[in-house]
């Protein structure tokens, strides 16, 4: 007679092993095959068959068979199981021995048992040491700011009570950033004849670094290797962007820009058109010149025939189309405008512009 607890044949988790009760014959014969195991016992023989399921008896499980005959090997009788094998929640990183530079983003790539296609029933935890950080999940992410040399492991376990560990010693390597950063003077602005911007380096690294600015002219000759460089940008006005890459000895580098712009010496801007209504809520009642690095001004405006019926030194005053106290007829009115740059540099502007009723 064959006797076997039915935990014997409870399902086993791929890569574990599991020994049966142990079996002794008195009289008769016994033959017992698991998987690919075959085991023959006569009478006074014991033995403990141990299931040991691999990959291939994921699919199918591992059929168990037993056969007893007895004394004079009759009658035979025979127990046939099906022992269910677990596939095990297996991890491994696609990339190993890991260099980066901070910050470092960790997200890992995976590969994974074929055999579990739905792992939000996984519970998944990563550790990364020494920073003490415990993870979630089977891919999670994390920012690792602080350069040093880290190790990973893993852990899964599943519904099915199936569990994994993996653990990749001193595999991930961070390395230090510099944090590139400074400042100019003047800030952003500057004019074309007065054009030279001082740059002042304010780069914070622990690591030997080296410097490359290119302020942004398009001209491969227009960079400078030193800690704070001074350029001139007077070759033309136009925005100019600045960028200082800086590297450090253990490859990590950081890029900071900055933004210059390089105005015309003076600046004189001229409506062609004003509208002296004397309404509140026209927005073109007077005339109004604005300008810009104005260090002094001076305009005069002329009537059809050559009479002068305005004239200030003051940029920021606006002419509100009367002449002596009188509203002046529609038509075109000349102007003549003197004016000297905070540079030192004097300038003539002379055009017309049309006094509309």
């Amino acid at each position: 007679m064959i006797t076997y607890t039915s935990s014997d044949f409870d399902p086993i988790c791929e890569g574990d092993e599991r020994p049966m009760n142990a079996v002794q014959v008195t009289n008769g014969a016994l033959s017992m095959s698991i998987g690919e195991t075959r085991i023959n016992l006569i009478a006074g023989e014991i033995a403990q068959p141990l299931i040991r399921p691999t990959k291939d008896d994921l699919k199918s499980g591992i059929p168990v068979v037993i056969r007893v005959s007895g004394k004079e090997f009759c009658p035979v009788q025979e127990l046939r199981h099906q022992i269910e094998v677990n596939p095990k929640p297996t991890i491994d990183l696609v990339e190993q021995n890991i260099s980066e530079c901070t910050p470092y983003e960790f997200k890992p790539q995976v590969t994974t048992s074929e055999y579990i296609r739905d792992w939000s029933s996984v519970d998944v935890t990563w550790n990364i040491e020494p920073l003490g950080e415990v993870l979630q999940g089977l891919r999670p992410n994390l920012t690792i700011n602080t350069a040093g040399t880290y190790s990973i492991s893993v852990s899964a376990h599943t519904d099915l009570g199936c569990s994994y560990e993996n653990q990749w010693t001193s595999t991930l390597k961070v390395r230090e950033t510099p944090v590139a950063q400074f400042t100019a003077d003047p800030k952003s602005t500057v004019s074309v004849r007065n054009a030279v911007v001082q740059f002042y380096n304010q780069t914070e690294s622990n690591v030997p670094v080296t410097y490359h600015w290119d302020f942004g002219t398009g001209k491969s000759e227009d960079v400078s290797s030193s800690v704070s460089p001074a350029f001139d940008f007077e070759l033309d006005t136009g925005v100019y962007l600045t960028t200082l890459t800086v590297t450090a000895d253990n490859g990590c580098e950081d890029v900071a820009y900055h933004t210059i712009r390089v105005l015309p010496d003076i600046q004189i801007f001229i409506p062609t058109a004003f509208s002296p209504n004397n309404r509140d809520n026209q927005v073109n009642n007077a005339l109004q010149i604005r300008g810009n690095n104005v260090a002094s001004f001076h305009v005069e405006i002329f009537n059809r025939w050559g009479q002068k019926v305005y004239i200030s030194d003051d940029i920021d005053e606006e002419w509100d189309g009367k002449s002596s106290g009188k509203f002046c007829e529609s038509g075109i009115f000349a102007y003549y405008i003197t004016a000297v740059s905070k540079s030192g540099a004097a300038y003539e502007f002379k055009g017309t512009l049309h006094l509309v009723r």
